[in-house]
């Protein structure tokens, strides 16, 4: 049994060595097969080109010779791309190698190199100190490919003058300084209605002063009657030379200018001196008309500074509370007074102003309209709202003392005057009772605030306020009627005035509106505030002497 074992195991590795001896030399046999025949050489990195022998490979190919291959630099990709991937492509179709050879060159004519050669001959000529090629060389085809049109709109742009591209609100200011250096001899007609203080700016105030003082001292030129345009440069050159010595000696003025070389640069944007042969705004008819803007646009600004007078400002020292008398009728009228005889003086000069430069031919917008989206009724808010109570009291205070009056007395009341609606209506009612000849009380004044059948109801006062006012004797004492007065006029005038204010400040910023339209606005509408406000006190003590003789206790 021992024995058959070991003959078993013998034979069996006999068998396995024979199958290893077989295997070995059928694996041997195809590993020769699939050796290569010789060794592969190992690929050489490829040489980047440089941008001559590119140039040189396009030029051999569009002359239809042999230049160097275009494919070399493709090969190291091909060569990195995996077995799989190669064997793909190469099932495509033909490999690229044999399509880059096969290949048609290129026509000269779709690929032009002369420009590109050029400016390399213009390097390799540069940085070996030779001459090359000039420069122009290389831009002579696209200016050989501009179209006619296209150079006749350049050489119109180089002949077009630079425009003004500071504050366009100055444009008139800067315009008339720059032509008036250059061209002063119409500074005797514009200075009889223009003034420095119709300028906005301090620096431009003190340009004007200046040039005036030289014009009439002859330290400028009329250059504009200089013949030949390098003597004309010349006397802009010497008029400018004369304006900044004597703003640097402050000859004219004593104001000094900081930014003296800003400010002249934008004078000379908006008046040039080269444009001095064209006329233009060196034109004494265009001189004029730019004074007059000067003018109008000052117009404005006045009449909305002046709008602030209309309101009598707060005191610098604040009185004590038992002698306060702030916004009264006679501060009022002083300040009305003041700002009467400036819109009068604005009045005449543009007067002037027009009658030199004719009608504007300008349309505007109606200032009748204008001024009904200007108006805007004044409405107390803040502190000042606080004391409405106080005045709301002193109007009740008058409606009863009328109530009480009979017949004749004369408030100079207007329902205006009264800021509640129900009291300004009750007033009115009380006025027409005394236009009929009726007895004022409790039940005339009632029968007449009935409403009319087919009209809207207004706001009055109710039955129980007017019987309780009625059931009530009023405080008729002569110091409690004049302060009630006083209260109810100062008020009034202080509502009036805001409203004006407001509108003629909304007007004043308007600039569809005619300056001249916008003065006889503001005009009228002080005058009436004046003449309200001069009223007033000779109402106030008629009104106090009246109810002092019907019994009024001291």
């Amino acid at each position: 049994m021992a024995e058959n074992t070991t003959v078993n195991v013998d034979e069996r590795q006999r068998i396995n060595g024979a199958g290893r001896r077989i295997s070995d030399r059928l694996l041997g046999r195809d590993r020769a097969d699939a050796a290569p025949s010789e060794p592969v050489p190992a690929e050489e990195p490829p040489q980047r080109l440089g941008l001559r022998a590119a140039l040189d490979r396009r030029e051999a190919a569009a002359a239809g010779g042999e230049g160097p291959r275009p494919e070399a630099a493709s090969e190291p990709a091909a060569a990195a791309k995996p077995p799989e991937a190669a064997g793909e492509a190469k099932a495509e179709g033909p490999p690229r190698r044999e399509r880059l050879r096969d290949a048609k060159p290129a026509k000269a004519e779709e690929r032009p190199v002369g420009p590109l050669r050029a400016a390399l001959d213009r390097r390799e000529a540069a940085a070996a100190g030779g001459e090359g090629p000039r420069p122009e060389a290389a831009s002579e085809p696209a200016a050989a490919a501009k179209p006619p049109e296209a150079a006749g709109e350049a050489k119109a742009e180089e002949d077009k003058p630079t425009r003004y591209t500071y504050n366009p609100n100055l444009l008139p200011q800067h315009a008339l300084l720059g032509s008036l250096i250059h061209t002063p001899n119409a500074i005797d007609d514009i200075e009889k209605f223009l003034g420095p203080r119709d300028f906005s700016e301090s620096s431009l105030r003190a340009l004007y002063t200046t040039i005036r003082g030289l014009a009439h001292t002859n330290g400028l030129q009329e250059v504009n009657a200089i013949e030949g345009d390098e003597e004309r440069m010349q006397a802009a050159k010497d008029n400018y030379v004369a304006l900044l010595e004597a703003l640097h000696d402050q000859r004219f003025t004593d104001a000094v200018i900081p930014n003296l070389a800003t400010v002249v640069g934008q004078v000379n944007a908006a008046a040039p001196a080269d444009t001095v042969s064209y006329r233009g705004v060196y034109d004494p008819g265009a001189q004029m008309r730019l004074g007059r803007m000067v003018l109008e646009d000052s117009v404005r600004r006045h009449v909305e500074s002046l709008g602030v007078q209309m309101v009598r400002p707060s005191p610098l020292i604040r009185p004590s509370f038992f002698r306060r008398r702030t916004g009264t009728a006679e501060d009022m009228l002083s300040n009305l007074t003041t700002v009467t005889a400036s819109l009068e003086k604005l009045a005449e000069r543009l007067a002037r102003a027009v009658e030199r430069t004719g009608p504007s031919g300008e349309s505007y917008q109606d200032l009748d309209r204008a001024v009904e989206f200007a108006a805007q009724p004044y409405q107390p808010s803040g502190l000042r709202a606080l004391g409405a109570p106080l005045v709301r009291r002193a109007e009740r205070h008058l409606i009863h003392l009328a109530l009480h009056s009979g017949t004749g007395l004369d408030l100079g009341l207007t329902p205006e005057d009264f800021s509640s609606s129900e009291h300004a209506n009750t007033w009115a009612a009380i006025q027409r009772v005394q236009e009929k000849g009726h007895s004022v009380n409790y039940v005339s004044v009632f029968e007449e605030l009935r409403p009319v059948p087919g009209q809207p109801s207004l706001p009055v006062l109710s039955d129980t306020e007017l019987t309780r006012i009625f059931n009530t004797a009023p405080n008729k004492s002569e110091s409690k009627i004049e302060r009630s007065l006083r209260t109810v006029f100062d008020a009034s005038l202080k509502r009036q005035s805001q409203t004006v204010r407001n509108t003629v400040q909304a007007l004043a910023r308007n600039q569809a509106i005619d300056p001249q339209s916008l003065l006889n606005y503001a005009q009228k509408e002080t005058s009436k505030l004046a003449k309200r406000a001069d009223t007033v006190s000779h109402h106030r003590q008629k009104a106090v002497e009246q109810l002092g003789q019907r019994g009024v206790a001291r």
